[in-house]
């Protein structure tokens, strides 16, 4: 594959995000990244400062990710809550094997600010599907508890890194969807 003539920022942060999932936080290395692009590690003294710097926009381009524009992503739908969740879910699945996610989880347990800026999205993530959840009329701790249930089961996809195609994993979802969803009785 040709490499491109120049490389921008996003070029570095996505060369980080492949060395964090293959080999941990260690692995994002300046030096290491330089030789991935074809490119001297002086020319990452362009764009950041030092490896924390890239570091820290790695975590930053991660925050909108997967927090703001994908609850943004999802609004843009518009539909019946239970549309907009199912296409959160469907969005988190479909993208979930491309997701840096279950590394940067890893690198929390050892890194204090991580750990807080991942409690952070958390928090935001719990809220909206909250939120979802209280608009399917879903009152007092339903609410909370379903929330919880499905962020915790979404979580889990990417963790246990099921060697399982999408169109599996969507069908096993329509059912956990459907019980999630169902009305009180």
């Amino acid at each position: 594959m040709a490499r491109p003539a120049t490389h921008r920022a996003e070029d570095w942060i996505a060369a980080g995000w492949r060395a964090l999932v293959r080999g941990g936080p260690a692995a994002v290395r300046i030096e290491a990244l330089a030789r991935e692009l074809g490119v001297t590690k002086g020319s990452c003294y362009g764009y950041f400062a030092d490896r924390a710097a890239l570091l820290a926009a790695m975590l930053a381009q991660w925050r909108e990710r997967s927090g703001g524009a994908l609850i943004a992503r999802v609004e843009a739908q518009r539909g019946t809550p239970q549309q907009r969740l199912w296409a959160l879910i469907e969005t988190v699945i479909r993208e979930g094997a491309r997701s840096p996610e279950p590394a940067l989880r890893g690198w929390g347990r050892s890194d204090p600010a991580i750990r807080a800026t991942l409690e952070e999205i958390d928090r935001q993530r719990l809220a909206y599907l909250e939120g979802l959840f209280r608009a399917m009329r879903f009152a007092g701790d339903g609410a909370a508890i379903r929330a919880r249930l499905c962020y915790q089961a979404l979580l889990a996809e990417h963790q246990l890194g099921l060697a399982v195609d999408t169109e599996t994993r969507l069908a096993a979802w329509r059912g956990q969807f459907a019980l999630l969803s169902a009305a009180p009785a």
